[in-house]
């Protein structure tokens, strides 16, 4: 299973901040993402 985010753009008025990004997240990546979350520590602050 893949997610795809294709020809996201993103504005604040009249300053562009993301301008037609194409991006695709594979199962690899939700390991390292889970992997990266579960190793820093939360806090409640």
């Amino acid at each position: 299973m893949e997610l795809k985010i294709e020809h996201l753009s993103k504005q604040f008025k009249d300053k562009t901040a993301v301008n037609d990004v194409n991006l695709t997240l594979t199962p690899a990546f939700g390991d390292f993402w889970e992997r990266t979350v579960q190793e820093k520590p939360r806090s409640c602050a």
